[in-house]
C-alpha cells in the first residue's frame, strides 16, 4: 500500500522501495533510490494531491491537522468477512497521509484491526497518524506552507 500511494505522490515515479537509508558499519553504505517505472504523468500525479489535500482540508479530519501546515491524505474503513457475510460491528479501520504537499518528505499508514472506540478510520486511524504527523514535521524540520 505505501509503495502504490508513494508513488501517486511522487510525480508518478515508482521508486524500488526500501527500509532503511543507508547501512552502518565499518564500511557504511548508502542506499539510493532505484526508479523502476513511471506509473502516471506528473500531471495526474499533481491534480490526486490535491485532492487529497482538498480531503483533509475540508473532511471530517480537518481539525486534527497542525494549523499551517498541508497534509493530503485518505480515510479507509472495511468490514471484515466472516463465515460469509459482513459482521457490521468488525471493521478495518485506516488512515494514509503525506507531507508537504509539493516535495513529500514522509508518508504514513495506520491499520486499526477491529477499533474498539469507533468503527471509521476517521475517528480511530486518522487521529493516531496526525500525532505522529506532528512529530515527523519537527523532525524533517518542515515549515508551514501557504494555502
Amino acid at each position: 500500500m505505501i509503495t502504490a500511494f508513494s508513488s501517486v505522490i511522487n510525480g508518478g515515479k515508482l521508486m524500488k522501495p526500501y527500509v532503511v537509508k543507508e547501512l552502518k558499519g565499518e564500511n557504511t553504505q548508502k542506499v539510493d533510490p532505484i526508479f523502476e517505472r513511471q506509473l502516471i504523468s506528473k500531471k495526474t500525479s499533481d491534480l490526486i494531491k490535491q485532492m487529497l489535500l482538498s480531503t483533509i482540508e475540508n473532511g471530517e479530519t480537518k481539525f486534527l491537522k497542525p494549523q499551517g501546515y498541508q497534509i493530503g491524505g485518505k480515510t479507509g474503513t472495511a468490514q471484515i468477512p466472516i463465515e460469509g457475510h459482513y459482521d457490521a460491528t468488525k471493521t478495518i479501520a485506516s488512515f494514509i497521509g503525506f507531507s508537504p504537499i509539493k516535495n513529500p518528505q514522509f508518508i504514513g499508514l495506520v491499520i486499526v484491526k477491529e477499533p474498539k472506540s469507533s468503527q471509521w478510520g476517521s475517528e480511530t486511524a486518522a487521529p493516531i497518524f496526525f500525532e505522529i504527523a506532528k512529530e515527523l514535521i519537527v523532525y524533517y524540520n518542515i515549515a508551514p506552507e501557504a494555502l
